[in-house]
């Protein structure tokens, strides 16, 4: 039994017919952000993607009171204040994805500030050097949710392409 041999201008004729084909455009894939309610609260801090669900992860400080932000622990008491312009990161201890809790009816956003995003820190003086966990309220008013997927081009621009994080 002979085998049929492929020439070069067979396998040329088949990748321009396969080159030919319309093909479906594909959809990239792009991350989203968290939308305030009518009263600029945001309710979640869970995203749904494409892959599945995801959490948003850095917050701006949007606050611009030059007092700064108060940012308080679990009985509501202030441990610091965060400087206007901080990029500070979602509270997901414990393995939940959602960073907000619900106080008196209204969200509060649990989130880790390291201590140069701190205009002021009330802790005790020996914690002062250890990334701090509080709460803020949950509104656009105070902090904003930063795109992840924003911050490629200035990556690369800056040449700063195996950077995981832009701590």
């Amino acid at each position: 039994m002979k085998r049929p041999v492929l020439r070069p201008v067979g396998l040329l004729s088949i990748a321009l017919a396969l080159a030919g084909l319309p093909w479906a455009p594909g959809r990239a894939q792009r991350a989203d952000v968290p939308r305030p309610n009518r009263d600029g609260d945001v309710l979640s801090t869970i995203l749904a993607g494409q892959r599945g669900a995801y959490p948003q992860r850095q917050w701006l400080v949007v606050e611009r009171d030059p007092a700064g932000l108060n940012c308080r622990d679990p009985q509501g008491r202030v441990m610091a204040v965060l400087a206007y312009g901080s990029v500070v990161d979602s509270d997901l201890i414990g393995g939940s994805a959602e960073a907000i809790v619900s106080l008196a009816g209204r969200p509060w956003l649990g989130l880790l500030a390291e201590p140069f995003d701190l205009q002021k820190d009330l802790r005790p003086r020996e914690l002062r050097h250890r990334p701090l966990a509080c709460r803020v309220r949950a509104n656009a008013s105070v902090v904003a949710p930063i795109n992840p997927d924003t911050l490629q081009p200035v990556r690369r621009e800056a040449g700063m392409q195996n950077l995981g994080g832009l701590r």
